[in-house]
């Protein structure tokens, strides 16, 4: 690694690790509010995602609230 390509293949992979710290996944479990934001306006709620484990995998369903939506 004495190389200037070995020291900057070096760098990028300490670079990867520190960005990919905070990246760390939340617990699929439980229920999520589901809303969108608008470019003006506070945000809409339209309804929330409620979180399941099952075994390995995550079941998931969404609840929406139809009173938010318009024709």
């Amino acid at each position: 690694m004495k190389t200037l390509a070995g020291k900057m293949a070096c760098g990028l992979l300490a670079l990867q690790a520190l960005f990919a710290l905070p990246a760390q996944a939340w617990e699929m479990n439980g229920e999520k509010m589901l809303l969108i934001e608008p470019r003006e306006g506070s945000p809409i709620r339209l309804g929330t995602i409620v979180f399941k484990p099952a075994g390995a995998l995550t079941q998931f369903e969404i609840k929406l609230d139809h009173q938010v939506f318009k024709d």
